[in-house]
């Protein structure tokens, strides 16, 4: 699969989120690839809220899949930023 098929995979399955600003909760049963999209764009509107920040690193402490999903992401969108 190639990086660009793999990567709207990816936007596909983890951006079919329920809707509101940050739906980010401890109780939501959303994907940990959702999740990280999601504190993406949290941290990309909100990069100086102290909340915003000690929410994203007790998400990412939370669970293993986690830093791996953040990892996914961070690398997707830097391919999407070379695409552009």
């Amino acid at each position: 699969m190639s990086v660009i098929a793999s990567g709207e995979s990816f936007v596909r399955s983890a951006m079919a989120r329920p809707p509101g600003r940050y739906p980010i909760r401890a109780d939501d049963d959303s994907t940990p690839k959702r999740e990280a999209l999601q504190w993406l764009i949290a941290r990309q509107e909100d990069a100086d809220d102290p909340d915003v920040r000690a929410r994203f690193r007790a998400w990412l402490a939370r669970d293993p899949r986690n830093a791996e999903a953040w990892t996914e992401a961070q690398h997707l969108w830097g391919v999407l930023g070379e695409a552009r």
